[in-house]
């Protein structure tokens, strides 16, 4: 048995065809604003925490599972505690790029700087912060640099 397919058939199949691509594709390019959302209020907590010196609020923001380079969750909160308890005043502050989302992680990469009280200069270094979200919550699971001040 032999299937024949008249030009307006084929036509219609290969439009079906491009159309449910694209549909797919830019499905999948839609970013999730809430979630973007969410990340960014993860890192304005990290930058509260870090000038009210609430070091609560800071193992909030730190996915306990935070590994990097060696670097484990406990590490990165003892090094906040040194330095909340090394300046009286700290100022941190973050320039972000876009926060490239994808399902249950995100990254964001931006300009960071921390100054204490009785430093001459800021420190600056370039972050690349990652995300992960478990359970509906958004907390930093890598990239925080430790020893910076």
């Amino acid at each position: 048995m032999t299937y024949s397919f008249s030009n307006s058939s084929k036509f219609l199949l290969i439009f079906f065809i491009i159309f449910t691509t694209l549909l797919v594709g830019c499905r999948s390019k839609v970013p999730d604003l809430e979630a973007i959302k969410a990340v960014k209020e993860v890192m304005a907590k990290r930058q509260i925490a870090i000038h009210t010196k609430d070091i609560e609020m800071y193992k909030e923001v730190i996915f306990p599972g935070f590994m990097d380079g060696g670097v484990t969750s406990d590490a990165v909160i003892e090094d906040m505690r040194q330095i909340f308890e090394r300046y009286e005043k700290i100022e941190f502050t973050y320039q972000r790029s876009t926060v490239d989302m994808d399902m249950n992680s995100a990254r964001m990469v931006g300009q960071i700087s921390y100054i204490g009280t009785g430093m001459e200069k800021k420190v600056y270094y370039r972050e690349r912060t990652i995300f992960r979200r478990v359970d509906g919550k958004w907390t930093i699971s890598a990239g925080i640099q430790i020893g910076m001040l």
